[in-house]
């Protein structure tokens, strides 16, 4: 299922991953894990995650790798379908209930989640999926930005 991801989504995956290697071990564990599915957007229950984390590590580490992460996620997804949770991550980042993501609502949503981003970053990714130009990132823009294709 990893290898029906495109390239894009690895990359964003492999980043959320390597904030949460905080030690940069190449290695997640199950606390982290939590905090990573999510941000983005598979938040589930612990004791899913532990069963996904027995089901995730082949190598019976205690902790998922890179490959293992992507395995887990991608069958997260396929399992949820690729738009079930997207309202509800809209309206994570959408504090003021405005129905658009402003810099600053994503530069505050993702350091509840511990993703500390600068201004400037919040900013080039409001940028980046802004196909309007209005500074803003609208539902439609967003669901393009993190639909599985």
């Amino acid at each position: 299922m990893a290898d029906q991801m495109t390239t894009e989504q690895i990359h964003e995956f492999r980043a959320a991953f390597n904030i949460f290697d905080k030690d940069g071990s190449g290695t997640i564990a199950i606390d982290e894990l939590t905090e990573v599915l999510q941000s983005v957007g598979q938040a589930t229950g612990r004791g899913e995650i532990e069963a996904m984390l027995e089901a995730a590590d082949v190598d019976n580490s205690g902790e998922v790798d890179f490959p293992e992460f992507l395995t887990l996620v991608s069958e997260k997804m396929a399992q949820n379908g690729p738009d079930v949770d997207l309202p509800e991550i809209f309206r994570y980042y959408d504090i003021n209930r405005t129905g658009f993501i402003t810099a600053s609502n994503l530069q505050f949503a993702m350091g509840k989640l511990g993703l500390r981003l600068t201004p400037e970053e919040a900013d080039e990714m409001i940028r980046e999926a802004d196909v309007d130009g209005d500074g803003l990132m609208n539902y439609q823009e967003f669901c393009k930005m993190m639909v599985v294709n």
